[in-house]
């Protein structure tokens, strides 16, 4: 997997879709001043991606920051990538492999992205709320078409 954006403080399209979908939030209110990094949800989400970086599941932000998840993900340095539906385009025309689009992983709270009115394609077939998964095949791995 690649992730995208980088392990900045918002992780807007890098990490908070998937720690929302627990319930947790970076604030109360608008122009809240009370952070919550200390909360065990954000705390499991940010470890499940550092774990998978370990395990050399998920390409490190590291590298990622530089090029960028989708010139990594059309270069076909990963299997799949989780990115914002202004990229489907991009993603259809740059890369030189058939793509496809699945649905997020829905947590405790549902589908959920942080803020920008992400929207989510079912395998490119209808849009609904939330993000997209863009996905290439992989030999040996499967795919979505």
């Amino acid at each position: 997997m690649i992730p995208d954006g980088t392990k900045s403080a918002w992780g807007q399209t890098g990490w908070s879709w998937l720690a929302a979908t627990t319930g947790w939030r970076a604030i109360d209110e608008m122009w809240g001043t009370v952070y919550h990094y200390d909360d065990p949800r954000f705390i499991a989400t940010y470890q499940w991606f550092a774990d998978m970086m370990q395990k050399k599941h998920m390409m490190p932000w590291e590298l990622v920051s530089g090029l960028g998840s989708a010139a990594a993900f059309s270069a076909g340095n990963g299997a799949l990538t989780i990115h914002g539906s202004w990229m489907i385009s991009d993603f259809l025309t740059k890369s030189p492999f058939p793509v496809g689009f699945a649905r997020l992983p829905q947590g405790p709270e549902g589908r959920k992205s942080m803020f920008n009115g992400l929207v989510e394609l079912d395998l490119g077939r209808h849009p609904a709320p939330g993000r997209s998964l863009a996905v290439r095949e992989v030999p040996g791995l499967g795919g979505v078409r």
